[in-house]
Parts: C-alpha cells; structure tokens; sequence
C-alpha cells in the first residue's frame, strides 16, 4: 500500500487483535473457548447435561439449564424462546444470578485461583456496548477471564497483557493531513478509525452508526 502515499492517499494500517502467550503452568479452563460449545466448567457446576448418543457425545437439553458458547457468552435454555427450552422465563433472574454467583465462586483445581474476572447480565451488558435493538444472538451471561486463563482475544479484556504479549490492537497512518513520527496520546479504539477516514475524506456528515471519535491529535 505504500505505493498509494506518493498520491497523495492516506493508509490507516489497523490490526483486528493482538495475541497472548500461554500463561507458564496454567492450563486454559474448561470456558471462554472461541470455538463452539464449552461443557466442562458449566458441566462441573451442573447447569449442562451431556449424554452420549450412538457413541457420540451430545447435549441433554432436557436436563440442561443453561451452556456456555464460544468465548464469552452464557445462555439460559428458556422456555418459548430456545427449541428445547426448559427453564421458565419467571425464573431467568434468578437463575442467572446464582449461575453468576457460581462462576465467582469457582477455583482452579490446581492453582486454587480464580477463573472468571468479572460477569454481567444482559442488562447490564449496554455498558461494554454489547446490546442491539433485537438483541438476538446476545448471552444471558456476559464474562470475562483472569488474565492468568486467557488464551484468545473475545474472553479478555482487549487490554490484557501476560509476559510482554498483548491483545491490543495495532494502529498506524500516514499521508496527507496527518502528523509525521507522532504518537497519539490517547487510547485509541477501533471505532475511531471509521469517523477518522470521513474527516480526512471531508465528509461533512458521520454515518448514523458511528460510535467514535476523530483522531484530531494526529492531525495536522
């Protein structure tokens, strides 16, 4: 893309999320998997049934009240809203509230430490910005991990840090309008590079779903 700042066009260079070195002796917990559905932990605490199905082992949605999936979301399996439902929507509170209970409770067999950093209902989940006007596809559960049990960005916080290595983003630009060898003083997030490219366009509108801010101090 070099090529393009002899035209007088400006390249902004933005990483989707850094990487974490395993943490020495400490293995990942049974949660906060990106990948697909984690049993162990909600498994060992009671709230996911397995069973096994022509040698393959499948969830008991019948005797299953709540599954962690992917890195960093609880669902309840509640009655008229998911396929196998069993729990009933007049005990959803209190359901999550002892699921989180149980999550803050919860030690490493090995290590005797905590797991789960911090857990948010859905309610309170606008805060972090993860809410939508369906709110389809949002966790009863929001959590997080102890930077110690981190493995992947989506279970940590973005700025975690273990032994030198990171999850926060790498962030750069150049060309016409733009400081030369600055380094911005403040925090910068992803969703300011999208307002950034439409000053620097010269649009005199943001789009409506804009949520942050010009990067004015690297600016000429």
């Amino acid at each position: 893309m070099l090529k393009w700042l002899d035209k007088d066009v400006a390249i902004m260079v933005v990483s989707d999320h850094g990487g974490l070195i395993k943490y020495p002796d400490y293995d990942t917990p049974k949660i906060g998997d990106a990948w697909g559905l984690n049993v162990g932990l909600m498994e060992e605490l009671g709230y996911t049934k397995t069973k096994v199905v022509n040698g393959a082992l499948e969830i008991d949605w019948e005797h299953t009240t709540a599954i962690a999936q992917r890195s960093s979301y609880i669902y309840v399996n509640l009655k008229g809203r998911d396929p196998q439902g069993i729990v009933d929507p007049a005990d959803l509170d209190e359901l999550v509230t002892k699921i989180i209970s149980d999550l803050y409770a919860y030690r490493d067999p090995v290590h005797g430490e905590r797991v789960i950093s911090m857990a948010m209902r859905r309610s309170e989940m606008a805060v972090l910005g993860l809410n939508d006007a369906s709110e389809e596809g949002l966790g009863d559960i929001f959590f997080m991990l102890e930077p110690k049990f981190t493995r992947d960005q989506g279970n940590s916080f973005s700025n975690c840090e273990i032994l030198g290595t990171s999850l926060k983003c790498m962030f750069m630009m150049a060309g016409p309008g733009i400081k030369e060898n600055y380094i911005i003083p403040r925090d910068v997030q992803e969703v300011d590079v999208t307002p950034t490219l439409c000053h620097l366009f010269g649009s005199k509108e943001m789009p409506n779903g804009v949520e942050g801010g010009v990067l004015y101090q690297a600016l000429k």
